[in-house]
């Protein structure tokens, strides 16, 4: 007769968006924070998204409701877990930081699936889950085309190459001239000149016909033509040729001096080491 007094345990507020304790139920309770998200994806596989014949339902009141695969098609970032029943956010728990997001898309999991497209759709207009999804795009950019570093550093090597065969062409036209012996520079050599002089006027030639690929360097207001530069080529030009005919006549000198004394030339005698580098 005392029962009217007796206190009545409170119901569980099945409204509140989250995780739904489901240890009454004949599932598992997952909201133990500690369990593996192995089943879960990656930065590398994506979005866990198992298509199931059947999913693991939770008691809302009288209901039965469980999780349901069509909300993959509206939701691009959504994924599940199977061990847990839940569902995640794959852009915040991926890319975002642990302080970032509900906890509840990014370590428990969610699974009040009565509320889910209300909650899923609040989630997907939070500031945090937008930049945690241009994380993502930048990312799979990164992929695509690598990241800021390397494509700053192919391109750095790519102008390096630019430059080496600009410079090597520059050298190819000084060795021609000095060989034939014509004289390099003009009288004016300004740029609205008729003529610039043999050099300057094989260097447009060269560059405008044959190499196409470098007549924007060419035509660059530092292009390295000028007689400085001329003069340094010729230079280096000069001392490695001296260095190139000494060895050779040193060379010559110790051949003439083994003709006077015949005899077999030993596998590692200097005249050895000296003559495989001529022949």
């Amino acid at each position: 007769m005392f029962s009217i007094f007796k206190k009545r345990k409170p119901k569980a507020d099945i409204d509140d968006p989250g995780m739904v304790d489901i240890s009454t139920n004949s599932t598992t309770h997952t909201s133990d924070t500690t369990l593996d998200l192995a089943d879960l994806g990656n930065k590398d596989s994506g979005p866990c998204r198992p298509i199931l014949t059947e999913y693991k339902k939770i008691k809302f009141g009288t209901q039965q409701r469980s999780f349901r695969s069509q909300w993959y098609n509206e939701c691009d970032w959504l994924e599940y877990s199977v061990q847990r029943n839940a569902a995640f956010c794959f852009v915040c728990r991926t890319f975002g930081s642990e302080n970032s997001g509900e906890n509840i898309w990014i370590k428990s999991g969610f699974n009040n699936w009565q509320k889910f497209l209300v909650k899923s759709k609040k989630n997907s207009s939070t500031s945090t889950h937008l930049t945690n999804l241009s994380k993502m795009c930048a990312y799979k950019s990164s992929l695509k085309t690598g990241s800021v570093v390397t494509q700053l550093s192919s391109a750095h090597k790519k102008q390096v190459e630019i430059n080496r065969k600009y410079m090597s062409s520059l050298i190819d036209v000084v060795l021609y001239l000095a060989k034939q012996g014509i004289a390099f520079r003009g009288h004016n050599e300004n740029l609205d000149s008729l003529n610039q002089g043999n050099y300057k006027e094989m260097c447009h030639m060269v560059f405008s016909k044959f190499m196409p690929d470098l007549k924007n360097v060419y035509e660059n207001k530092i292009n390295h033509t000028s007689w400085k530069v001329q003069d340094e080529i010729i230079k280096i030009s000069a001392d490695l040729l001296k260095k190139l005919l000494l060895r050779k006549l040193l060379f010559l000198g110790i051949l003439h001096l083994w003709l006077m004394k015949p005899g077999p030339i030993k596998k590692n005698s200097y005249l050895n080491k000296e003559s495989s580098k001529y022949f």
